[in-house]
């Protein structure tokens, strides 16, 4: 049987959208994480807005869900 983790079933059973990113299968993700939050570690959550000329800039990222999860939560309702 297969089991969603923690952060993933409750992303989806929201129905709050999220891509999935696997950086153990490419490495050009995991420098992608390194350059964004400086270490290796995994969950990030990155927050993205659309800034001048549709480019997308960084607003906030988060290490991990559980620690982080009302702090997500209120990013996702903006």
């Amino acid at each position: 049987m297969f089991r969603l983790p923690g952060r993933k079933k409750y992303l989806t059973s929201n129905r709050i959208h999220y891509a999935d990113k696997d950086v153990s299968k490419n490495r050009s993700l995991e420098e992608e994480l390194k350059k964004i939050s400086g270490t290796r570690i995994v969950p990030m959550f990155a927050f993205y807005k659309k800034g001048l000329f549709g480019k997308r800039k960084l607003v906030k990222y988060f290490i991990g869900f559980e620690n982080n999860k009302d702090e997500i939560m209120s990013m996702l309702k903006k």
